[in-house]
């Protein structure tokens, strides 16, 4: 699995690498040589991350955008190229249903991969505010407020 990165997400890609993640930064992907991808899930949101995932995606393959949270604008990606060429689905995620959720804590609780390597910081309740800065500076992958 390959997962790009910006100089600004180094602490989350070491996280990814440590996990087994091949890391590349987003630089590579403007002139990507590599092989292609089966599925993508871009995670960043960004217009330029979108053109990238399409660009290095395979043939019939996937590309998810749970990182789309909130509007980005015009993408601006050639329609016949980057997908009906290439018979790319194209799927935006937004909102889950309790399925989801269902699934997800099945995941955490199987142990399978090391899912706490991504709580980076752990707060007092009191410091929700740090908590929430922290994460919004990116100095936190994942932060948890305990109890006092």
């Amino acid at each position: 699995m390959f997962v790009a990165a910006t100089p600004r997400s180094q602490g989350r890609l070491a996280i990814a690498q440590a996990m087994g993640c091949r890391g590349v930064d987003t630089e590579e992907l403007q002139d990507w040589q590599g092989p292609r991808i089966s599925t993508v899930l871009d995670a960043a949101g960004t217009a330029a991350s979108v053109r990238a995932a399409l660009r290095v995606v395979d043939r019939g393959g996937t590309v998810a955008l749970p990182g789309v949270a909130s509007p980005i604008g015009e993408v601006g990606i050639d329609v016949y190229t980057e997908l009906a060429r290439k018979n790319v689905r194209l799927q935006g995620v937004w909102v889950s249903d309790a399925a989801h959720l269902h699934r997800a804590v099945g995941l955490v609780l199987s142990k399978r991969y090391n899912l706490e390597m991504l709580v980076t910081h752990r707060f007092p309740l009191s410091q929700a505010n740090e908590a929430l800065q922290s994460v919004a500076s990116r100095e936190a992958v994942k932060a948890v407020l305990v109890p006092e």
